[in-house]
């Protein structure tokens, strides 16, 4: 998970300035390696919101897909996505892997997630380590489709706790590793949302 981690906080080598997104690409021993960075700093260089943060905070659901049973996702993490799908697309499709491995923090996490989910309609079976992921979609999400699915979760992280549940959203995959100590139902502290840089230090 360490070497996992590392991918996740240095892997940035493309760039969609219409939304701000930052992610990256890799293929070596026949895996290929997806990324999608978290949020950069908090306000711009004009001193407004950065574009990021806005993102972070448009969280009314929109529809996803077309499809029989529809469902819904946050719509600023859904705009940031779709800025970059195509693309992401292309690559998965340019190289003849044998696994892919998607990877994200915060709010990189969330767009792993997406990533994820795409990648599985598609007909492929990526695994993903999603770091201190807020939540995306809504409860009427299929989890079949987030099977290989791992959220790593630090303690009292008050970002995997946002949106919040009664706002109609969830976490998609049961499979969940939790860093140190349990959550408490109250996740106040943002500082804990670091924490995954020293923990992995650390290790």
């Amino acid at each position: 998970m360490k070497e996992l981690w590392k991918i996740t906080i240095s892997l940035f080598n493309m760039n969609e300035p219409s939304t701000s997104t930052e992610w990256g690409w890799k293929f070596e021993n026949d895996t290929l390696y997806l990324n999608f960075q978290g949020s950069s700093t908090f306000r711009d260089s004009t001193g407004k919101l950065a574009e990021d943060w806005k993102q972070n905070f448009d969280f009314l659901k929109t529809p996803y897909k077309s499809m029989p049973k529809r469902f819904r996702v946050h719509r600023g993490f859904l705009a940031k996505w779709k800025s970059v799908r195509d693309e992401v697309v292309r690559v998965v499709y340019n190289h003849a892997h044998k696994r892919i491995v998607v990877c994200g923090f915060s709010q990189g996490a969330a767009l792993a997630t997406l990533c994820h989910e795409e990648l599985v309609f598609r007909g492929f079976d990526p695994v993903t380590w999603a770091f201190g992921s807020p939540r995306v979609f809504s409860w009427s999400a299929p989890k079949e489709r987030f099977i290989n699915l791992h959220y790593v979760q630090y303690g009292g992280d008050m970002v995997t706790g946002v949106p919040f549940w009664f706002l109609g959203y969830k976490h998609v995959s049961n499979k969940r590793i939790q860093l140190k100590k349990w959550p408490t139902f109250f996740r106040i502290g943002f500082w804990q949302h670091m924490k995954y840089f020293e923990y992995f230090k650390e290790d």
